[in-house]
């Protein structure tokens, strides 16, 4: 080979082969960090197909993602896992391999079924062993597409372009171009933590102390997903990202500092307690110096014992008053 080292030298050649349904199974067990990220991996796919439009419909134990454009490959119809190891650049291939990596994801679910159709709308079908993952379906698909430059549809009500903006950018068109920086005030996010898409459906968190206080959206189209396409690899695009997301947060004011209410509901009951603490004490003093002076007199014993529980039972009676006013 050239370029080699000339200590190095060729001792053979030779050929090996991959069992795939081993090589499958090992990747069902150990691809996805979270099965359930099968939905945003397979929201991906649908995306890289070039679709004018995305349905997703949930019916009792049933889950439906249609889209259109570039129709599904047949080889995929037949066998989801087609394109699971091919490695060339082009949309139609990285999308094959997102649903087999996304159908990896969902068989450590169980589903009762999963079924591909190929046409002019192309349909990803599951079907569940109970309502639960239907209902966990449909959230993972609000809370993943939300930077969509493509209406989606979920259960007949249209999800505009960013939904994840909030109201206020309901009528907002998305620019051309891989990427979009959004950052909107948010006085409670306190860890600094933004949101990082790709192709507009969520890929994962970014934490930097610079986006405290703001609400961040970042989406870039020429990310590079990892081996399970479930998040970033952290190289020369993942940087500018970054740097540009900062950049673009930098231009608003610092969030105002955490200023927590006092909670004095917390402060009352240990003040009763040192108060009837002390008050205990001085009531035993004064109770000690009349038994010296009476020569330990049962009446004054009673006395004491009487003053002690009253100062313990008053205490108690004023502070189920206060805490019960401060309550409503």
């Amino acid at each position: 080979m050239a370029g080699e080292p000339e200590e190095c030298r060729l001792v053979g050649r030779g050929t090996f082969r991959v069992d795939a349904a081993r090589a499958l199974e090992k990747l069902r067990r150990y691809q996805l960090p979270d099965p359930w990220l099968f939905v945003r991996i397979w929201l991906r796919a649908a995306v890289l197909h070039g679709p004018a439009r995305i349905e997703v419909k949930t019916a009792g134990l049933e889950s439906l993602l249609r889209f259109d454009g570039a129709p599904l490959p047949p080889e995929l119809v037949g066998d989801p896992y087609a394109h699971l190891f091919a490695e060339d650049d082009m949309a139609s291939t990285q999308a094959g391999r997102m649903l087999g990596i996304g159908m990896l994801g969902l068989s450590a679910l169980d589903p009762e079924a999963a079924v591909f159709r190929s046409g002019p709308m192309s349909e990803l079908c599951v079907k569940w062993r109970d309502a639960g993952a239907a209902r966990r379906f449909k959230t993972e698909v609000q809370q993943s597409a939300g930077m969509l430059r493509m209406p989606l549809a979920l259960d007949g009500v249209d999800l505009p372009p960013c939904s994840a903006l909030g109201s206020e950018f309901s009528g907002y068109k998305p620019p051309d171009g891989p990427r979009i920086l959004f950052a909107l005030p948010d006085a409670q996010n306190y860890d600094g933590v933004a949101a990082l898409y790709r192709n507009g459906v969520l890929l994962q968190g970014v934490r930097h102390p610079t986006f405290k206080g703001l609400s961040m959206y970042i989406n870039d189209d020429i990310l590079t997903l990892n081996a399970t396409a479930s998040g970033a690899v952290q190289d020369q695009a993942f940087e500018a990202a970054l740097q540009a997301a900062l950049r673009h947060a930098d231009s608003y004011p610092p969030p105002p500092r955490r200023v927590r209410p006092i909670d004095w509901d917390r402060f009352i009951m240990p003040a009763f307690l040192i108060f009837g603490t002390a008050g205990s004490g001085l009531a035993t003093l004064m109770l000690a110096s009349q038994v010296h002076q009476a020569d330990s007199s049962s009446a004054v014993l009673i006395k004491g014992y009487v003053g002690l529980s009253g100062i313990g039972l008053g205490s108690f009676l004023v502070y189920l008053l206060l805490g019960g006013r401060r309550r409503k």
